[in-house]
């Protein structure tokens, strides 16, 4: 299965501009920790996967916003059932990049949390892992709002890394 990819022009926060350079995706990954098998089937259980429930005109079954270069994309993918929707997002094209080089088959979108290029109502469960720090407020909010189904699920995820006894 090809991934599908959809750019949109996007603007990003001055601070994260320097980002743009693929050899900060090298940087970031490195730093980054990666997420444990209890945490992800933790999300994943207080999702609605449930196919039978699916609103007509859904987009997806999952959105990831601040995907970045796909440390929890990889991730999820590996926990997810068979012919799960899922789509992956991040304002950086170099992230984007990076993440369909980990996770060839799945679908990228290139938007911001405030800006999400999808129909009201349109997605299931939106996840998002170490980024709703870069939200601007309140616009992040309403727009996940307004792209999530009635009694859409919405899960957000912070992951540090134990300096004291190593990645846990």
């Amino acid at each position: 299965m090809e991934a599908e990819i959809k750019e949109h022009e996007v603007e990003v926060h001055d601070k994260v501009k320097s980002w743009l350079n693929p050899e900060m995706c090298d940087l970031y990954d490195s730093y980054r920790p990666t997420y444990t098998d209890e945490a992800v089937e933790f999300v994943i259980q207080k999702m609605d996967l449930d196919s039978q429930h699916t609103p007509a005109g859904t987009s997806c079954d999952i959105l990831e916003l601040g995907a970045g270069s796909g440390i929890f994309t990889k991730k999820l993918l590996e926990h997810l059932p068979k012919n799960t929707r899922l789509i992956a997002s991040d304002p950086l094209p170099t992230f984007l990049g990076r993440l369909q080089e980990k996770c060839p088959s799945v679908t990228t979108l290139q938007c911001k949390a405030e800006q999400i290029p999808l129909e009201d109502g349109s997605v299931k469960n939106i996840v998002a892992a170490q980024c709703a720090h870069w939200f601007k407020q309140p616009d992040a909010v309403n727009e996940i709002l307004r792209v999530l189904v009635p009694n859409g699920r919405l899960s957000f995820l912070w992951n540090v890394k134990n300096y004291l006894f190593g990645s846990i």
